[in-house]
């Protein structure tokens, strides 16, 4: 079973990669379980979006224990790549999908709620954009879960391949986990010659809208963004869009002197946390009503670009505690996008 699953893995790695070439705009701008418009086929060349070259090992590790699983990439061809994982595994590609032992893992075009059979199940693509808290960060991702004797869902992101692997056997639920990308060794005195994949510049989130509280309507409304931003560049960028409103009619959701520190996602409890420089809203002297509407335009705009219902800031690490209000994982912000009108 367990090598079953390490050469699904590293097939559906290579599966990530025409997921790539064939909708790179999607991949790209976004970060959460959304409907996106049906991706167009093109004409591709996998080979040249194969993150990994021969050497390259993977490790995966099962949570919550110290296991570890290795694989090497032995080959690279023009229509396949050999995966050795204690014995080695052949995968195949062409204009069709991805192909192990006569089953498809991946067939093309890639698009949300795709089905096919094989003979491990029906294979579904349940989402093609899902943020994931991995042991290499937050990455969007590609859900495709094979029902079968138990239930696999994969996900796999754009120059990682598969990140995360989740079994339900019916009786419990395992976990593994892509923790490290090693190539082969250049000195002898080097243990790991290559460092985690930097995924803050790849990984991309899209942001479709910023929300602001206006306080003649007393209302909050949004306006467009449609931009990508990467999760590097995260904090900088909510935090300008914070400082500076659209229209002075609106409230500035943060002061000039207030730093967004770090910007985290749990996808298991769809909460996502905001650490900031200060308790910000002190030095703003609001009342309770520009208060809460503040606060609730920071909520808005994470939680939906991040697909997230709760949202929780904290001041360096601290619970973020008010005159008016206390927000902490017990207390924290909640997503209240419908009742949000367009700034005219």
């Amino acid at each position: 079973m367990k090598n079953k699953i390490l050469i699904i893995l590293l097939s559906l790695t290579m599966s990530s990669l025409i997921f790539t070439s064939c909708t790179k705009k999607d991949v790209e701008t976004t970060s959460k379980p959304v409907t996106t418009s049906t991706p167009k086929t093109t004409s591709l060349d996998l080979k040249s979006f194969l993150p990994y070259s021969q050497g390259v090992t993977l490790t995966y590790k099962y949570s919550g224990t110290s296991k570890e699983i290795n694989a090497k990439i032995e080959s690279v061809s023009e229509n396949s790549v050999t995966v050795s994982h204690g014995k080695s595994s052949k995968i195949e590609f062409n204009n069709e999908g991805l192909i192990l032992n006569g089953d498809f893992l991946l067939k093309l075009p890639i698009e949300k709620n795709a089905s096919w059979d094989s003979s491990k199940g029906k294979v579904t693509i349940k989402n093609l954009d899902y943020v994931l808290s991995t042991p290499l960060g937050n990455i969007s991702t590609i859900e495709v879960l094979v029902e079968g004797d138990t239930k696999t869902t994969y996900y796999f992101a754009q120059n990682l391949g598969v990140v995360k692997v989740t079994t339900d056997d019916g009786e419990k639920i395992s976990e593994l986990d892509l923790v490290r990308i090693s190539s082969p060794s250049v000195s002898s005195d080097s243990k790991d010659t290559t460092p985690k994949p930097d995924n803050t510049n790849t990984i991309k989130t899209k942001v479709s809208k910023l929300y602001y509280y206006d306080g003649n309507e007393d209302a909050i409304v949004y306006t467009s963004a449609n931009t990508s931003i990467s999760e590097k560049d995260a904090p900088k960028f909510f935090e300008d869009k914070f400082k500076n409103p659209p229209k002075d009619t609106l409230s500035k959701l943060m002061p000039s002197t207030t730093k967004i520190k770090s910007i985290k996602v749990d996808s298991k409890t769809s909460t996502l946390t905001m650490d900031v420089s200060e308790v910000f809203t002190e030095s703003m002297n609001l009342g309770t009503s520009f208060e809460t509407g503040i606060l609730q335009g920071i909520a808005n705009t994470l939680g939906d670009a991040y697909s997230c219902k709760k949202v929780i800031i904290t001041a360096n690490g601290k619970d973020f505690i008010t005159g008016h209000v206390e927000i902490n994982a017990e207390n924290p912000l909640e997503t209240s996008i419908n009742e949000s009108k367009e700034l005219k």
